[in-house]
């Protein structure tokens, strides 16, 4: 049975019309209930999972997933985070699963640098221990992201389409090789 691994938007599934046709389990993972409930009425009588929690804290499994779709989530995380994360997920994907990130990234590292000194500053200054959360921007570049999950594991990644800052990049779990065989 199929199970993919979908956080954040309700809208992700109203955007990809066409892919909540052919799913047959989803597994919806949101920090807050009411963005979960909101998945839920849309979707009457579909399998879907609710979780209410976070990526760190939820056991996704091993082997477990075909595809993994975060939707403007990992924005929030510093590289470190991401590269747990994104192992994490590897980790869960089918040994031929793909991961389908859309988020929010940026083209300039001197933007990322900014927004990433601008969000310890403010952890400075509202006494937010490490590990601690506090709710603002820090997109990476399209590169940082790349290299991010192919430090992950992931054998490929790359941007597939992008329209302002918001970004869909790609990732495989494997590169599927094709044996040559040679008749005698």
């Amino acid at each position: 049975m199929e199970r993919r691994i979908i956080r954040r938007r309700y809208k992700l599934l109203a955007d990809f019309s066409l892919v909540h046709s052919f799913l047959t389990d989803i597994v919806g993972i949101d920090l807050t209930r009411a963005m979960l409930d909101k998945l839920g009425q849309k979707y009457p009588g579909r399998n879907i999972e609710l979780v209410c929690g976070n990526f760190f804290d939820i056991c996704f499994g091993e082997n477990k997933f075909d595809t993994a779709v975060p939707f403007q989530a990992m924005h929030h995380f510093s590289h470190s985070e991401k590269v747990k994360l994104y192992k994490k997920i590897y980790k869960a994907l089918k040994s031929e699963g793909i991961y389908i990130e859309c988020d929010y990234m940026v083209t300039e590292q001197s933007v990322e640098d900014e927004l990433f000194a601008e969000y310890e500053r403010l952890k400075c200054e509202l006494e937010i221990p490490d590990g601690g959360f506090y709710h603002f921007d820090i997109p990476c570049t399209i590169d940082n992201q790349i290299i991010l999950l192919k430090k992950a594991g992931f054998t490929s990644a790359e941007m597939v389409w992008r329209m302002g800052n918001t970004t869909i990049i790609v990732a495989k779990n494997k590169v599927l090789t094709l044996s040559l065989w040679r008749s005698r």
